[in-house]
């Protein structure tokens, strides 16, 4: 009698626990999801950025407020490679040398666009140093001086600022008031050069003086 009772009373712990709720195994957490990476920059001409042309664009930086007449304002040239290798931009250290290579035109209507900078001095030496590696999806920035006439009425103009190479390689050679020019990057062509035109236009205000 003892032993059957104590069978019962077994049969009903196991009842008892088949019953109950199982708890499901905690399930493995899934991976995150690899988050795509963001689209390239392309470059467009929105925020007073030029047209891409051989990944390469270009905009200017004007300062903020009225200038002055007689007075000299500094414009930040910013160049931005769009691509996806390294390129190499030709820019003259010395901003009295940049005739024809970074120019600004100052549109004053009826008197004509003066043109800056004017005829560049003797002196200036290039080097391997004028020509400014810029990385892919960077920007690199130069300050340029934009002179406004002294006669200037107030008002907004408008001015262009054009950036032109058609460098690629530099053999050395050639006879100037500082005698002959030396071969840079072994007078081989120059590596990630880049080459061509590009516009850009800006507004200036000018105040009273």
């Amino acid at each position: 009698m003892l032993r059957a009772c104590w069978i019962i009373a077994l049969l009903s712990l196991c009842a008892c626990d088949q019953s109950r709720p199982r708890q499901a195994p905690a399930a493995e957490p899934e991976p995150a999801a690899k988050q795509a990476p963001p689209p390239r920059r392309v470059g467009s001409e929105e925020e007073g950025w030029s047209r891409v042309r051989d990944d390469l664009q270009i905009r200017a930086g004007v300062p903020e407020g009225a200038a002055l007449p007689g007075s000299g304002l500094t414009i930040t040239l910013m160049f931005r490679n769009t691509g996806t290798k390294p390129r190499r931009v030709y820019l003259i250290k010395g901003e009295p040398f940049r005739i024809l290579q970074s120019t600004f035109f100052l549109d004053r209507g009826d008197a004509g666009p003066p043109v800056q900078p004017g005829p560049p001095p003797p002196g200036y030496v290039v080097t391997e140093a004028d020509f400014h590696e810029i990385a892919p999806d960077e920007t690199q920035s130069f300050t340029q001086t934009l002179r406004i006439p002294a006669d200037l009425a107030p008002g907004k103009y408008s001015v262009r600022w054009k950036y032109d190479n058609d460098i690629d390689r530099w053999e050395g050679g050639s006879v100037t008031l500082d005698g002959y020019t030396k071969p840079l990057f072994g007078g081989k062509p120059i590596p990630g050069i880049w080459k061509g035109t590009l516009e850009v236009s800006f507004d200036v205000v000018v105040g009273k003086t």
